[in-house]
């Protein structure tokens, strides 16, 4: 809860960190790369196999590392 209000879904979510300058408009748009591939991925478009490449698993990862220092330093 940052904004007072409890997330209803995770759009909420990035629009609250949006508004709250705690992620930039690069960081909200990885973060979007990353919700399509999970929709695609989740539906069987494209392939799990191909989609997840090892690059997008080490951007995932760096993604992740930013956002637990967002975290840490809150």
């Amino acid at each position: 809860v940052i904004s007072g209000k409890p997330w209803r879904s995770s759009i909420d979510s990035v629009t609250t960190m949006r508004d709250a300058n705690i992620l930039s408009p690069a960081q909200i748009a990885e973060l979007e790369s990353f919700r399509r591939l999970r929709n695609a991925v989740v539906h069987a478009r494209p392939n799990a196999r191909t989609a997840l490449t090892q690059d997008v698993i080490d951007r995932m990862i760096g993604f992740t590392k930013q956002l637990s220092k967002v975290q840490g330093s809150r």
